[in-house]
C-alpha cells in the first residue's frame, strides 16, 4: 500500500518565490540579447556571427554524435564478453 507523506506548506512556497527574479532576468538576458542583434544588424557583421554560431553547433552536434556512436560500439562489447 502506498503511504502519502504530508507536505508542509512552506516548501512549494519556497519553490516559487525566485520565479518572479528568474523571470525577470530571463527577460533582461533576451533584451541583451536583441540588442546586440540589432547592433550587428546595423553594422553587417551578422552573417559572420551566424556563420561562427552555426559551426559551433555542428561541432556540438558531431562530438554528440561520435560519442554515442562510442558508447553504442562499448555496450556491444561488453555485452558480447559478458555471454
Amino acid at each position: 500500500m502506498i503511504q502519502l507523506v504530508a507536505q508542509t506548506t512552506a516548501t512549494p512556497q519556497a519553490a516559487q518565490a525566485p520565479d518572479g527574479v528568474t523571470h525577470f532576468f530571463v527577460l533582461l538576458a533576451a533584451a541583451a540579447f536583441a540588442i546586440v542583434l540589432l547592433r550587428l544588424f546595423h553594422v553587417g557583421e551578422l552573417g559572420s556571427v551566424l556563420t561562427t554560431v552555426g559551426s559551433v553547433i555542428a561541432a556540438v552536434v558531431v562530438i554528440t554524435v561520435v560519442a554515442l556512436l562510442l558508447f553504442t560500439v562499448l555496450v556491444t562489447l561488453q555485452t558480447f564478453l559478458t555471454f
